[in-house]
């Protein structure tokens, strides 16, 4: 017999049969953590949770990375995150914006999704790799790794740093 949260996932989210792919990073953990705070809530309002959710992810990884960024450079880009209705998360980058691929619920996939995102802005700003390996002075790229957002290094095979915690 399925459970009352089973019944309601399979609503709001359901899946199908033929391909029942796979969600997000975190996405089951939020959905449960939503349905045993608010009960079965309709389908746009889990949405909207979500929305809330990434947009609160994506402002903490702009967090990290501008305080790498500002550790390492003299670069001060102006970041702005929000929620646009007809497209969804947004990150603008001096004044520029687009909708980065961001698909995780949770740290720290969606801090790597993020900074992954912006090291490509930024690299066109500083016309440059960064950040960089200081063992190999080779670029080094956002990843998961233990449970952390890192800066890895693919030359070394190595992770540099924390997303967040670079030293000047």
């Amino acid at each position: 017999m399925r459970s009352d949260f089973e019944v309601w996932l399979n609503q709001v989210a359901p899946r199908d049969e033929l391909d029942p792919g796979v969600r997000p990073a975190g996405a089951d953990r939020v959905l449960r953590e939503i349905f045993d705070d608010r009960g079965p809530i309709s389908q746009e309002e889990v949405r909207a949770a979500g929305r809330r959710i990434q947009l609160g992810l994506a402002a903490h990884a702009v967090a990290l990375v501008l305080r790498d960024l500002h550790a390492t450079t003299e670069a001060r880009p102006n970041v702005d995150v929000r929620y646009d209705d007809e497209y969804g998360l947004v990150v603008s980058y001096n004044g520029g914006w687009t909708t980065p691929p961001m698909s995780a619920m949770r740290d720290p996939e969606a801090t790597a999704e993020i900074a992954d995102y912006l090291q490509g802005e930024i690299v066109e700003d500083l016309w440059g790799g960064w950040p960089s390996c200081p063992a190999h002075s080779n670029g080094a790229h956002a990843e998961t790794l233990g449970g952390d957002a890192v800066w890895y290094c693919r030359y070394g095979k190595h992770p540099v740093a924390v997303i967040g915690s670079l030293a000047p």
